[in-house]
């Protein structure tokens, strides 16, 4: 289980208290669901969001082991979660003053890449919270550059690095696109160390395949290689009827992306990771009844030729095409 930021919140700013943040009618039983699946072996990790800056605690996320005040363990605001083939995992990584390393990868089935995007994209740029972990991210992005890869890597963020709710290109609170994040998050996309990507902050469901016509078309970056995403942020007050609002008027969405699967209803997402490929699940939940739908993604994909078609590069992905020069 993967907590993809904004997850702690007692009041309207989603700003923890001295009290148990888990005390609250339906949050209580969320704990007990999670750390039920803790008790019985279950993993569960998590990483800051926009709201832990915007309290100005992060650190009050931070817990080495999911035995604590909340249901995850959270050991950084940057680390790497190996994942066995048995299923079982455990942190990798280690930073201390901007120098981290990472343990050699055997035969591991994926490495998680967890990165605080929230440190860059919605934090404080003085806050020494947000220069701590900005400098540990570059050194952890570093070495994995630096590192030959024998285990696929994902890359989890609370941002997307491509999103078609709100917070896309062209969004009502456009703030996650490719251009938009740290020169070193998108150097390692760009070097193909991530197959793809996972990530929340948007209200909504999607899995893309390939996200570089996206890219093309907010950022104008041309990625070497396929890197797929999968947005889960539904679980609570989602984009879709009744509770979004304007959230969800198609007014309001990011332009730049076009999902291979979009959902704006309350779900979850699932990743199944096999030895050929991977399998993106999004279940959602619409008049009462439960809907799953997937897309599978090759892990050996060969990189993008010199020349590859351009989609439409207008602001819109539905925009009539124009020649140039009319």
């Amino acid at each position: 289980m993967l907590w993809l930021g904004d997850a702690v919140g007692v009041d309207g700013l989603g700003c923890p208290t001295s009290s148990d943040p888990w005390a609250r009618d339906g949050l209580a039983e969320l704990a007990r669901v999670v750390r039920a699946h803790i008790a019985q072996g279950g993993p569960s990790y998590a990483l800051l969001g926009a709201h832990e800056y915007a309290c100005a605690r992060p650190e009050l996320a931070f817990q080495p082991g999911p035995q604590g005040r909340h249901p995850w363990a959270l050991p950084a605001a940057n680390y790497v979660l190996r994942v066995a083939r048995d299923g079982a995992t455990r942190v990798v990584s280690a930073c201390t003053d901007a120098v981290c390393t990472v343990e050699p990868s055997t035969d591991a089935l994926v490495d998680l890449v967890i990165l605080d995007t929230a440190a860059w994209l919605a934090a404080s740029p003085t806050a020494p919270a947000t220069i701590t972990s900005l400098g540990q991210q570059s050194a952890l992005l570093a070495n994995l550059e630096a590192t030959p890869q024998t285990t696929s890597r994902l890359l989890v963020t609370h941002h997307p690095v491509e999103t078609a709710g709100p917070h896309g290109q062209g969004g009502l609170y456009p703030d996650s696109a490719y251009f938009l994040h740290a020169e070193a998050v998108r150097r390692a996309i760009d070097r193909g160390v991530f197959a793809g990507v996972l990530s929340g902050h948007d209200r909504s469901l999607s899995a893309t395949v390939d996200i570089s016509n996206a890219v093309k078309r907010s950022s104008r970056f041309w990625l070497k290689r396929p890197v797929f995403q999968v947005v889960s942020g539904g679980t609570a007050h989602p984009d879709g009827a009744p509770s979004g609002g304007r959230r969800g008027w198609v007014y309001y969405q990011g332009q730049s992306l076009r999902p291979d699967l979009l959902s704006n209803r309350a779900g979850f997402a699932e990743l199944i990771v096999n030895d050929t490929d991977f399998a993106a699940r999004l279940h959602q939940r619409k008049h009462g009844r439960w809907r799953t739908s997937e897309v599978h993604i090759p892990k050996d994909r060969p990189p993008h030729p010199t020349e590859t078609e351009s989609p439409v590069m207008d602001p819109c992905h539905d925009c009539d095409p124009v020649p140039p020069r009319r």
